[in-house]
């Protein structure tokens, strides 16, 4: 199953190689943000390696000759794999794990359970020794974000434009929650200098 593609950029070629060393799209997508010197990372790319291994044993037990039926039942393992309940212990108290995103952002049911790759590299990362945990760039995607900058201009925009939403609403709902969006956005203007 090696991919040989010729990449140009730093990441396509952590991509590849990432496809190369048995993972799926998801994930090499995912983990080609990081380069290969972070040590959570490394441990996730040696156990990958430990379980083609196991899969290739099986595979050649079970008989799945062709490359097709071997990749079905790869991105199968994958999924129970990242579907497997797993027990960590926090604070004295054991809690269940998976790694599979069942709703998406506004809380509906996914149709389609997702892997999710990071959730893995945080739980990797919680069990490397302590001298191998240091900062990767996950780390500042995780931090409280600062105030957004907005100019006056923009406001009074935003502004003029609720105001002719307000006029074209039919309920007086709309009419209400228009006006409170209205002064909402006026407030921020009178405290800004």
């Amino acid at each position: 199953m090696a991919y040989r593609r010729r990449s140009k950029t730093r990441r396509a070629v952590g991509y590849w190689s990432l496809r190369n060393a048995h993972f799926v799209p998801r994930e090499a997508y995912e983990f080609s943000k990081l380069t290969a010197k972070y040590p959570a990372l490394k441990r996730i790319v040696t156990e990958r390696g430990f379980q083609w291994q196991a899969f290739m044993v099986e595979a050649r037990a079970k008989g799945w000759d062709s490359e097709f039926k071997r990749r079905v039942e790869w991105n199968r393992s994958i999924i129970d794999f990242y579907s497997h309940r797993r027990y960590a212990t926090r604070g004295g108290e054991r809690r269940a794990i998976t790694w599979l995103i069942k709703k998406d952002r506004k809380g509906r049911t996914l149709r389609q359970p997702r892997i999710s790759p990071w959730d893995y590299y945080d739980y990797t990362f919680e069990r490397l020794p302590e001298e191998q945990r240091w900062d990767t760039p996950r780390s500042a995607r995780l931090q409280k974000q600062g105030d957004v900058q907005v100019s006056k201009i923009q406001v009074r925009r935003w502004i003029e434009d609720l105001r002719k939403s307000r006029d074209r609403a039919t309920t007086s709902s709309d009419k209400a929650r228009f006006q409170r969006q209205i002064d909402n956005l006026g407030s921020t203007l009178k405290t800004r200098r």
